[in-house]
């Protein structure tokens, strides 16, 4: 029983860091301008990301304003676009 649970528990923190991982290449890849906000912690956060770090304390708020960043994005695709996904999907 606590083997299962310990490889329950190992599957998922590998999929949370690959899942980081992934975050940081699509960001980068995306090309999308971070606000100032956003613009002191992201290169940090993206680079623990990429190396499957532990996040710092601040990163929590760096991730809620990638996600806002986001929304923005995918609004100007398409207008309500990012809201919509965001109230979906999150």
């Amino acid at each position: 029983m606590a083997q299962d649970i310990n490889e329950q528990l190992e599957q998922t923190v590998l999929l949370s860091i690959k899942q980081g991982r992934w975050l940081a290449e699509e960001w980068e890849d995306a090309g999308i301008h971070p606000g100032k906000r956003l613009q002191v912690f992201l290169p940090q956060l993206l680079q623990r990301l990429k190396n499957g770090e532990a996040l710092a304390v601040n990163d929590e708020d760096a991730l809620d304003l990638m996600a806002e960043e986001i929304v923005d994005a995918m609004n100007e695709l398409k207008p309500a676009y990012g809201d919509l996904a965001r109230r979906r999907y999150v």
